[in-house]
């Protein structure tokens, strides 16, 4: 299994390596950079991606994407709400 997370935030990132129990994370500040990792390399049959919403402005934006992305639609995605929302469709709860 991959693990990535997304977020400008180190701290969260060693949060979820501390509640997963696990090193292997793959941590990305922006959706671009994870965008280039996953359609640039070999990738393992499952995949995780932990998205901090108010890290990037593109959030919502990449959600619809991998949602309908063939490369990406088998990707497990769990976006952490934070301070943004995210528009209707998009099936993930962006509000606290």
């Amino acid at each position: 299994m991959s693990l990535y997370v997304v977020s400008g935030n180190p701290a969260l990132v060693e949060m979820v390596k501390a509640g997963l129990k696990t090193s292997q994370v793959n941590a990305f500040t922006t959706i671009a950079d994870l965008l280039n990792h996953l359609l640039g390399s070999s990738r393992s049959k499952f995949e995780f991606i932990f998205l901090e919403l108010a890290a990037t402005s593109d959030a919502a934006r990449f959600i619809k994407f991998a949602k309908t992305s063939s490369l990406l639609r088998g990707v497990q995605l769990l976006a952490e709400p934070a301070l943004t929302r995210c528009p209707p469709g998009t099936n993930v709860t962006c509000e606290r």
